[in-house]
């Protein structure tokens, strides 16, 4: 009796569809688990650095604008003015009214600590004023109405007056700046408003109180350059103004970058 055979199967798969286990690697590499980054300390120093080389430079730069108007508008006012020279005159208090916006956005970070609002309140007093200043240059270059101008700028002295004051508060309020030089400053603030409204409404050979009241402005000046000059001579020496010990910053932060980068993963 022939012996059955069973049947071969229909179909016999080449290449199993299933993934085989035996084929996986030995040692699975599972994703790298970032950290997650925290500010470091000496980030926190490289950002009170910056802002503190910000506010040295600032403070440099509006005293060096000061310094060139006490300069500049004598020279318009009290000589070329009187001698006629009119366009000669307007150039020069054109250069001054420039010099004015300058000082405004210059001393923006050095008083803004004080106060933000009130800053930026003495920032646009100061632009106000030194836009009806350069008005009135460009009137008085092309015109040749001295009167005119002199109408004018003692009016917006009264403007920059009321900025001073600003200032002197601010300057009174700024931890590292001695009051008296705030108090300084808001008497000579006052000194050109009063000026403003007696040019006004008094008499035209009335005492003019900013002769004796800018002590202010010229105390201001050093005072700006002492800052500037002290906070750049801390930045060298690896000081803040807050009294940290220099640290070599850029390289430390390169080496907790590389700490960071290897801390072993872990799956």
């Amino acid at each position: 009796m022939p012996s059955r055979t069973p049947p071969p199967p229909a179909f016999e798969p080449l290449v199993s569809i299933e993934p085989s286990l035996s084929h996986a690697p030995d040692h699975a590499v599972a994703p790298a688990r970032t950290a997650p980054t925290t500010p470091t300390a000496p980030t926190t120093r490289t950002a009170t650095a910056a802002t503190a080389a910000r506010t040295a430079r600032a403070a440099l730069t509006a005293a060096a604008a000061l310094t060139a108007m006490a300069v500049l508008a004598p020279l318009a006012a009290f000589v070329a003015l009187p001698d006629g020279r009119t366009t000669t005159a307007g150039a020069i208090m054109l250069a001054v009214a420039v010099l004015d916006v300058v000082v405004a956005l210059a001393l923006l970070p050095v008083l803004a600590p004080a106060g933000r609002t009130l800053s930026r309140t003495a920032a646009a007093l100061r632009l106000g004023y030194g836009i009806a200043l350069g008005i009135a240059a460009v009137q008085l270059a092309v015109t040749a109405d001295a009167g005119r101008f002199d109408r004018t700028w003692e009016a917006a002295l009264g403007v920059f007056g009321l900025s001073l004051v600003a200032v002197g508060v601010l300057l009174w309020r700024l931890a590292g700046a001695p009051r008296w030089l705030g108090a300084l400053v808001v008497v000579a603030g006052v000194g050109y408003v009063v000026d403003a409204v007696v040019a006004q409404a008094g008499p035209p050979d009335a005492f003019e109180v900013s002769t004796v009241s800018f002590v202010g402005e010229v105390a201001l000046i050093v005072w700006l350059v002492v800052r500037g000059l002290r906070g750049l001579r801390d930045l060298r020496g690896g000081r803040t103004r807050h009294g940290h010990a220099g640290t070599d910053v850029e390289p430390e932060e390169r080496r907790a970058s590389t700490r960071r980068s290897d801390v072993p993963s872990t799956p």
